[in-house]
């Protein structure tokens, strides 16, 4: 946890990560059950979009969010794809399966094995296929935690807010234990 908040405080030097104001923890007991709610998802569901779809779920209990994604590498192609999306209304939903640009946040991510946060003012700068939409949807703050073991690398979760600074650091830290569960599973 320690090396985890280390980067994520180190990731706010850089131009497309910021630290949000911290926020009230959530108490223990409900912490541990979101987190034992979460295990059983993540080892009884098989199916990536609706894993997705639970885990967004049980986190609006704790997390306020309208956007989530799974961008996991693809091989053949060495990129990340976007998969299993869970998006706001009010536009065409982008799509699934489409190789992300390397300029996105989640492959800052990947390829730093950092926690990056994303603000506003970072979101309207990026001009990439993915951000425009979700900006033009109300996406104001998001943050990509990279699904990583000891063994490799999986992908990127990717959660978003129509709120700036959406995120706390104890939020990220219980993002990141749920990005560590979900890399398991893709493993």
């Amino acid at each position: 946890r320690k090396k985890v908040a280390e980067r994520v405080a180190r990731a706010g030097g850089n131009s497309t990560a910021a630290t949000a104001p911290m926020a009230a923890p959530l108490p223990s007991s409900d912490r541990t059950q979101l987190l034992l709610r979460l295990t059983n998802a993540v080892t009884s569901e098989r199916h990536v979009p609706d894993l997705l779809a639970t885990i967004s779920r049980l986190l609006r209990e704790a997390i306020p969010h309208h956007y989530a994604s799974l961008s996991i590498w693809d091989e053949a192609e060495q990129g990340l794809r976007r998969w299993a999306a869970v998006q706001p209304g009010g536009g065409p939903l982008l799509p699934e399966g489409v190789l992300l640009d390397r300029n996105e946040p989640p492959w800052i991510a990947y390829e730093s094995g950092d926690v990056i946060q994303i603000t506003a003012k970072s979101l309207a700068e990026l001009k990439t296929a993915a951000t425009v939409p979700l900006v033009a949807r109300g996406l104001r703050s998001g943050v990509c935690l990279p699904l990583k073991t000891p063994r490799g690398k999986y992908g990127v979760l990717n959660v978003g807010s129509p709120e700036s600074d959406a995120f706390s650091f104890t939020e990220i830290m219980l993002l990141w234990q749920i990005a560590r569960q979900l890399a398991l599973a893709l493993e």
